[in-house]
Parts: structure tokens; sequence; C-alpha cells
């Protein structure tokens, strides 16, 4: 099963967890260092997180 099935073609990556996030009522003041830190985590530059998904698939 591929990842890109759970995420939202248009959205960005940032856009993809922050809005996550908003489902699961995460404190607007944490959600955004948050993001960032799980995106770097899993291996994407500043550049990337706010690419959209197609983009980053490289499709």
């Amino acid at each position: 099963m591929r990842s890109s099935q759970y995420l939202l073609n248009k959205l960005t990556a940032f856009e993809n967890v922050t809005l996550s996030m908003d489902i699961a009522n995460v404190h607007q003041n944490d959600k955004e260092v948050r993001a960032i830190e799980l995106l770097e985590k899993v291996g994407l530059d500043q550049d990337q997180i706010h690419r959209r998904i197609l983009k980053l698939s490289g499709r």
C-alpha cells in the first residue's frame, strides 16, 4: 500500500501534516513547529516541505 493514498495531492507536505493536526485538535502554537520537525525527520528539506505531494514523488 502506498502512503500517497493517505495524502491530498493538491496540498503541500506541510499542509497535509498540519491538516492532520487540525483534525487531532493540536494547539495552533505547537502545530507549525511540530509539522516542520516531523517532515525534517523523514528527510524533507525546507524546499521540499512546501512542495505539493505530486512534485515530491517525481510525477
